[in-house]
């Protein structure tokens, strides 16, 4: 569980497992999570007088358009983060965007 309350988080999930759930809450402060390029992301919760969103998943060479479909049996199941923010705001961003708003 991540809270920020009148202040900034930044969570690192790069290393997290595939499965994890978490839940962040934001009041008058701000979230940023960073997480894999290719990692599946569920973002829920609520939202009231701030904002969540999360960067679109990078494709990898076998999700890329033209690329042959396989079975997603075995795929990872996605992080969930359950989202609550109040006149704050949660970010996701992916990996290698986070390297780049701060170079």
């Amino acid at each position: 569980m991540g809270v920020a309350l009148f202040g900034a988080l930044d969570l690192d999930l790069t290393s997290a497992p595939p499965e994890l759930e978490v839940t962040i809450v934001a009041i008058f402060g701000g979230v940023t999570v960073r997480v894999r390029p290719d990692e599946k992301v569920v973002l829920d919760g609520l939202s009231l007088f701030g904002g969540r969103n999360i960067e679109p998943r990078q494709q990898s060479a076998a999700t890329a358009p033209g690329s042959v479909a396989h079975d997603d049996d075995d795929a990872p199941l996605p992080i969930e983060i359950d989202a609550y923010c109040v006149f704050g705001g949660i970010s996701v961003k992916r990996a290698q965007s986070w390297k780049q708003s701060f170079s």
